[in-house]
């Protein structure tokens, strides 16, 4: 009787060690994060006071950062521009260990992870599409990207600062939905003609200069020329 009562609770003694590990095991799984920062070049233009890009303060009143500042770092103004400033705990990120949810940041500290990020550069820009072939087919065109790049695991993205509201909206929704194409409505794929370049070598000073040298071998062939 008593050998039965104690492997019994040994039994429900394991049971209850396997769901503490067990609870424990899913209450640190952290959510996904996303955080929202700006490039080194907007902050150095913030420094400076240049309004090229927007400054956080800015952002924060459109995107909300969603994380615990009291653990994570307030935000405020400090070597010139307004930005989160340091937290008072070392290992900030330890006080969402319980929280599966995923989270907005804007500009977070280095530990958290994992992270998906998107930086707002100071300009427009273009890149070829990677794996792209020149089209042959219609006049001679390729596909570039424009304003917006997004690397091919949807973890990272950069984009323009100009119409950054609208950007910034979309790109975060499109990453939150593993960027999938029927969650944005912003296309930065355009095509642009691919053409060869034509140049008339006569008019090149290597050319002129090739010419030049050919003509005096020829009035100098057999004797010394002395130029007058």
């Amino acid at each position: 009787m008593f050998g039965f009562i104690g492997t019994f609770f040994k039994i429900i003694l394991l049971l209850l060690v396997i769901a503490f590990f067990f609870g424990y095991y899913i209450g640190s799984v952290y959510g996904m994060e996303y955080n929202i920062e700006l490039s080194d070049t907007c902050i150095a233009l913030l420094k400076i006071n240049d309004t090229t890009c927007p400054s956080y303060d800015q952002i924060l009143t459109v995107f909300p950062d969603q994380s615990n500042q009291k653990y994570s770092g307030k935000f405020g103004y400090e070597d010139n521009y307004f930005h989160r400033l340091r937290s008072d705990y070392k290992e900030q990120y330890g006080f969402y260990r319980y929280d599966s949810n995923d989270r907005l940041w804007v500009d977070a500290p280095p530990d958290v992870k994992p992270i998906k990020r998107i930086v707002i550069a100071s300009r427009n820009f273009e890149y070829v599409i990677p794996k792209q072939k020149v089209d042959t087919t219609f006049n001679n065109t390729l596909s570039v990207g424009q304003n917006r790049f997004i690397s091919s695991g949807c973890s990272y993205a950069i984009i323009t600062k100009d119409n950054w509201i609208f950007l910034l909206g979309d790109t975060i929704r499109y990453m939150m939905n593993g960027c999938k194409s029927e969650f944005t409505t912003f296309t930065e794929e355009k095509i642009i003609d691919w053409t060869r370049n034509y140049h008339d070598i006569t008019t090149s000073a290597k050319y002129k200069l090739e010419q030049w040298q050919k003509k005096a071998i020829e009035d100098c062939a057999g004797k010394v020329c002395i130029p007058k």
